[in-house]
């Protein structure tokens, strides 16, 4: 059977999901939970909570994936209220950041 990279999601203790970056074959990742051994070369991104803050004083937080899905939700969430987004955080760390327009 050809190897080949592919993404998958699994179970990582307590419930969370983690996408792992794999080269074993489809047929030898058997069970969800499987998170280690042979052919898993990394985890990618562990879920986190995403906080949006928007420029008109919106705010709310969700749980993501990836810091990308946390950056494009929370632009879509302020724009949704008429307002561009100043800052997102993925976990504590900063995805997005810029400065409200005077008005």
């Amino acid at each position: 059977m050809k190897r080949q990279a592919f993404m998958r999601r699994v179970l990582v203790g307590m419930g969370l999901v983690a996408l792992v970056a794999s080269s074993a074959s489809a047929d030898e990742l058997t069970y969800p939970e499987e998170a280690t051994g042979e052919g898993t070369s990394a985890l990618v991104a562990q879920g986190q909570m995403c906080r949006a803050r928007c420029c008109n004083g919106h705010r709310s937080d969700r749980f993501w994936q990836a810091p990308m899905l946390c950056r494009l939700w929370a632009q879509g969430f302020c724009k949704a209220r008429g307002s561009l987004l100043t800052e997102a955080r993925f976990g504590l760390v900063r995805v997005w950041n810029q400065y409200c327009p005077v008005p």
